[in-house]
């Protein structure tokens, strides 16, 4: 059993934080394809995201990662 915070959840974070970076510059780009790219359901993505950063999957995505600009 892994930790809060163990290493599949620093993975996991990690592989968020470089799908939402890489797409940053995407308008068109879409929770579902997150989803897609990232290998969970919608639901199971919004499980995952939200007890390791206390918010949602579009709330992390606007407060941490704006586009420039922005």
């Amino acid at each position: 059993m892994q930790p809060a915070g163990g290493k599949n959840e620093k993975r996991f974070l990690a592989d968020f934080n470089a799908i939402i970076e890489k797409n940053l510059s995407n308008e068109h780009f879409s929770v579902a394809d997150l989803c897609r790219e990232i290998g969970l359901s919608k639901i199971q993505l919004y499980r995952r995201i939200k007890p390791l950063l206390q918010m949602g999957v579009n709330a992390s995505w606007t407060s941490g990662f704006k586009k420039p600009g922005t």
